[in-house]
């Protein structure tokens, strides 16, 4: 059973994780607390910026580009 933050000993508030992925069963959850949760993802998430691939770049000459609308 979840009851504990399991990074820092906190209560845990949020449900995280372990593996990132589909894995919902409770051996792939643990409680953490809001900071160690926002800490985690924020790791997970250059690690994931760092290892994929950019996204090509498309050139839109200016004629092609939609026309900004004015707003005032």
């Amino acid at each position: 059973m979840l009851s504990e933050g399991a990074l820092c000993g906190h209560p845990g508030t949020e449900v995280d994780h372990i593996r990132p992925g589909a894995d919902h069963s409770m051996s792939n959850l643990q409680l953490l607390c809001s900071w160690c949760h926002k800490r985690k993802t924020q790791a997970e998430s250059i690690v994931a910026r760092a290892n994929s691939k950019p996204l090509p770049s498309t050139k839109i000459s200016r004629d092609q580009r939609e026309a900004t609308p004015d707003v005032w």
